[in-house]
């Protein structure tokens, strides 16, 4: 009989994430028997280790696994070589394949916005993985004007010398964001934003993040256009679909399912937390909204880290 292909996402913490419910739809507008749940895992090993115990076909990675899963990876794709992170890894057998789509989704996301970056100054704020997302998709869109601000000397140094792009720090930042036309901000959404002063109305303010109200408000009140991550995570979840399963991703049907940016305590499209057990002597049949893998947690500690999960979901 053949066996339904499930995939997942994971990530610290992950009960907030909306792939299952851009893959879940998927899934049903193409009529494939497949099914997606959530992993919490505490390292990138036992990343892996949980996947192998639940058979899985393909894998979403987030934060703060994108770098450090990588290097125990089989086989790595060129973009997720440049830019250092992996968000995709798709399981061939034995072997283990890890792709970075987030360039991807960071083109999908301007093109959607009709936003050009060639011709324009281009602002990069942060340096890390999604930084580094930004900066791959825009040297290779042809953009020659981009500056990047990193509290980092040292990092901002290295990314800005391996993507070719300008560093900017202290007051010059400040300028020269004033003076960029597209401000990308790559920060996490518990960051604090750029401060209002930075902004002026003929910025186009992008967001890394679907839901960063911060950032989002400060943009508003400076007369700024502001664009969230939203079509982003659609755009990488729809490359990243196409590499797990050799079909062309529904996007339409994944975009819909997205559903309204908003907080939520709970995971998004569900009441309660259906949690699936696996571990050398646990593994049950259910397909459940999360994860959790027990070879080295006693029932008290499961419990305890999910818990630890729905802390970190609630509103920020």
């Amino acid at each position: 009989m053949r066996r339904t292909r499930l995939f997942a996402v994971v990530g610290k913490p992950i009960l907030h994430s909306r792939s299952p419910g851009l893959f879940r739809a998927a899934f049903g507008a193409l009529g494939m028997d497949a099914a997606y749940t959530r992993v919490i895992a505490d390292s990138a090993p036992e990343v892996l280790q949980a996947a192998r115990q639940l058979r899985l076909t393909g894998l979403n990675v987030t934060a703060p696994f994108k770098e450090t899963i990588l290097p125990l990876l089989d086989h790595l794709d060129e973009v997720a070589t440049e830019t250092g992170a992996v968000n995709t890894v798709v399981f061939k057998g034995e072997e283990t394949h890890g792709y970075n789509t987030d360039p991807a989704g960071v083109r999908g996301m301007l093109s959607m916005a009709h936003i050009d970056p060639r011709g324009s100054r281009v602002a990069v704020i942060g340096a890390g993985g999604a930084a580094r997302a930004v900066l791959y998709a825009l040297a290779h869109w042809g953009a020659d004007d981009v500056i990047l601000v990193n509290r980092s000397p040292s990092r901002g140094q290295r990314v800005a010398a391996q993507f070719g792009c300008r560093l900017a720090r202290g007051e010059a930042a400040t300028a020269e964001i004033r003076r960029a036309g597209i401000v990308l901000c790559c920060l996490p959404v518990a960051a604090i934003p750029p401060h209002p002063q930075w902004l002026r109305p003929h910025h186009t303010v992008v967001d890394a993040n679907y839901w960063a109200p911060g950032l989002a408000d400060a943009a508003r009140a400076a007369g700024c256009r502001y664009v969230s991550g939203k079509e982003w995570l659609v755009a990488q979840a729809a490359a990243g679909f196409t590499l797990m399963t050799s079909q062309p991703a529904p996007i339409d049907a994944m975009r819909l399912a997205f559903g309204p940016v908003e907080p939520t305590t709970t995971i998004p499209g569900h009441g309660s937390i259906v949690v699936r057990v696996v571990g050398p002597d646990v593994d049950t049949a259910q397909v459940a909204d999360v994860t959790i893998h027990t070879s080295n947690r006693s029932p008290a500690e499961v419990t305890r880290r999910i818990q630890d999960e729905i802390r970190q979901t609630r509103p920020r």
